[in-house]
C-alpha cells in the first residue's frame, strides 16, 4: 500500500508543482452521473397496440461498468472512473417502457406478456476530445434487440449504436456532469433509433393476443 501511494505522489508531484493540486485532486477521485430519460413528446398511439402487452428485460453486459475516466487538462492524462448513479439496465429498461406506454403499448410480464423484448447493453461509455478553441464530451452507446414471440420465436433481430455529443468553452475536460449530458443525449438517440425503425414496430404489432 505504501508503494502505492508513492508511486501515485510521483505521478502527481509535476502537477501540483505547476501550481494545479486542487484539479488532480478532484480528478483522482471517483465520479458520478446522474442518467435520466426524457420521452419523446407528443407521440400519438398506434392502431393495433393497445390490446398488446411487451415484457421488456434489459441485460448489461459490458466487462467493465465505468461511463468515463476523468481527465486532466490539458495533458489529457486518464485519471478516477466514472460511474453512474443509476443502474444502467434499468434505467435502459424504463426508457423503453416510456416509449412503449407514449404509442398505446401495455407493459406485462410472463404469461400476461404478448410479446417479449430483449436487448442487451454492449457499450455505454463517454470520451474527451481537445480542440483548437474548445473541448468535448463525446458519448457512445451500443445496444442490440430481440423480439420474441410467445412460442419463443426471435421475430426481429438488430444492433444499434448512437453518439452524444456536447462541445463547447464550457465543456470541462473530465467533468462528470459533462458526461452524464453526453451519455443522456446518446440514450435519447439510441432508443429514437430503435423505434424509429418500422420493422421493431411490425414485430410488436404482430404478436398474437
Amino acid at each position: 500500500m505504501k508503494k502505492l501511494f508513492i508511486s501515485i505522489a510521483i505521478m502527481l508531484l509535476p502537477f501540483i508543482l505547476s501550481g494545479c493540486p486542487v484539479t488532480v485532486l478532484l480528478s483522482s477521485m471517483p465520479g458520478k452521473v446522474n442518467l435520466a430519460y426524457i420521452p419523446e413528446p407528443n407521440v400519438k398511439p398506434l392502431a393495433g397496440s393497445k390490446n398488446i402487452a411487451v415484457h421488456v428485460a434489459v441485460s448489461d453486459l459490458r466487462k467493465h461498468k465505468k461511463v468515463g475516466n476523468k481527465r486532466i487538462f490539458p495533458s489529457d492524462i486518464v485519471m478516477a472512473a466514472i460511474y453512474s448513479k443509476q443502474n444502467i439496465a434499468y434505467v435502459f429498461k424504463t426508457a423503453l417502457e416510456k416509449e412503449l406506454k407514449a404509442k398505446g403499448f401495455k407493459t406485462g410480464s410472463g404469461s400476461n406478456a404478448n410479446v417479449n423484448v430483449l436487448a442487451d447493453i454492449t457499450y455505454f461509455y463517454n470520451n474527451y476530445g481537445i480542440g483548437f478553441m474548445s473541448q468535448s464530451a463525446v458519448a457512445k452507446i451500443a445496444f442490440s434487440v430481440n423480439v420474441v414471440n410467445k412460442e419463443g420465436k426471435i421475430i426481429y433481430s438488430n444492433s444499434y449504436i448512437a453518439h452524444g455529443k456536447l462541445s463547447g468553452t464550457g465543456v470541462i475536460i473530465g467533468s462528470s456532469m459533462d458526461a452524464g449530458i453526453a451519455l443522456n443525449k446518446a440514450l435519447k438517440k439510441g432508443i429514437k433509433k430503435l423505434f424509429s425503425d418500422r420493422n421493431f414496430i411490425n414485430s410488436l404489432l404482430s404478436a398474437k393476443q
